[in-house]
């Protein structure tokens, strides 16, 4: 698989654990945690979104133009711009009273469980195709 099929099936399972995750909170936890599990998995998924953008167009469009310590500074700006924007939703977010933050927690973690899920799932096609 290459680098862009991993992030894409990244992408997808995310969203797939998102709506199961979301679906099974709203029948079986209050409407607060349901709100904080959406909007911090939603803030994930644009956020991973954002990283994986910023990082291949970087690389593409001034790859060949700038400098090592340019592109890296470059970067590190553009990263630092993308946590303060989600330090500011996670500020207005918490301060709403809309939602549960233990919910706003497993939404933000949503991201991490999908990309151990591809981990795996990696790992054990590539021994099963090595044991054949």
């Amino acid at each position: 698989m290459g680098q862009e099929t991993i992030i894409k099936s990244i992408q997808k399972l995310t969203l797939v654990i998102l709506l199961i995750f979301s679906l099974a909170s709203y029948h079986f936890a209050s409407l607060e945690f349901t709100y904080g599990l959406i909007s911090g998995g939603t803030l994930i998924l644009i956020s991973f979104y954002g990283l994986q953008k910023t990082i291949f167009n970087t690389l593409k469009v001034s790859l060949p133009t700038l400098s090592h310590s340019r592109l890296k500074s470059r970067l590190i700006i553009k990263n630092f711009i993308r946590l303060i924007i989600i330090g500011f939703c996670l500020y207005y977010l918490i301060n709403s009273g809309f939602i549960n933050i233990i919910g706003l927690l497993a939404g933000l973690s949503i991201l991490l469980i999908a990309i151990f899920c591809t981990g795996i799932r990696l790992a054990v096609a590539t021994t099963s195709k090595g044991a054949i």
